[in-house]
């Protein structure tokens, strides 16, 4: 399967260092993808692939606004766990291999998942998310720029998807500024600096 796709990749903040420290739990993983889970569940028109501390979700331009939501759905349960995740996205090419004639001898296996996927979209959304920053937001590529609603529009050094409405400003700021008051990690104090910059200088009336 061949054709244009919007895809978003996103990925823990700070994995690497909580593993070497023992600070990393199952029950972060568990938050990490769970949500996710929810919502491959609520729109069969996305698709989405789960590895580690890392998360692929694509889906055609018609299907944006269940991207938008997905996307706002995650965010907000990410931080409600206090888990800072950055992600970028991109519009592009997206080749999504499936072979039925193939697939169907290994279906029935639980110890194996495949999803075979590549293409410039793919790309372009890793470099974002990898070039972006820092703050835990969902950075856009260039190629989304003409598709993005301007109210999902976060000015910033890199413009990111703003999901937050007037009713969240509160409840997001109040996290952020309690988990740096309380993180001993100066890289996590820079991605929630940087957060909340993004955010109140993106504030929505």
């Amino acid at each position: 399967m061949k054709g244009k796709y919007i895809t978003a990749f996103f990925d823990i903040l700070g994995t690497k260092y909580k593993v070497k420290t023992g600070t990393f739990t199952d029950y972060e993983s568990l938050d990490f993808s769970n949500t996710a889970c929810l919502m491959a569940k609520k729109f069969p028109s996305i698709n989405v692939s789960i590895f580690s501390d890392s998360i692929i979700v694509f889906c055609k331009k018609a299907h944006l606004n269940d991207l938008l939501d997905t996307i706002a759905f995650l965010y907000q349960s990410w931080f409600s766990d206090l888990i800072l995740v950055r992600g970028g996205v991109a519009y592009g090419e997206l080749i999504h291999i499936t072979s039925p004639e193939l697939d169907d001898n290994f279906k029935d296996l639980k110890n194996l998942s495949l999803t075979r996927i590549y293409g410039k979209s793919l790309v372009d959304a890793v470099l974002t998310e990898k070039k972006s920053g820092p703050g835990a937001m969902c950075f856009m590529h260039s190629s989304m720029h003409s598709i993005i609603p301007e109210h999902y529009r976060g000015q910033g050094p890199v413009e990111f998807i703003d999901w937050l409405t007037p009713q969240e400003n509160k409840w997001i700021f109040e996290y952020c500024e309690n988990m740096l008051e309380q993180s001993q990690n100066s890289k996590e104090k820079k991605h929630l600096k940087a957060t909340l910059y993004l955010f109140k200088n993106n504030l929505k009336s």
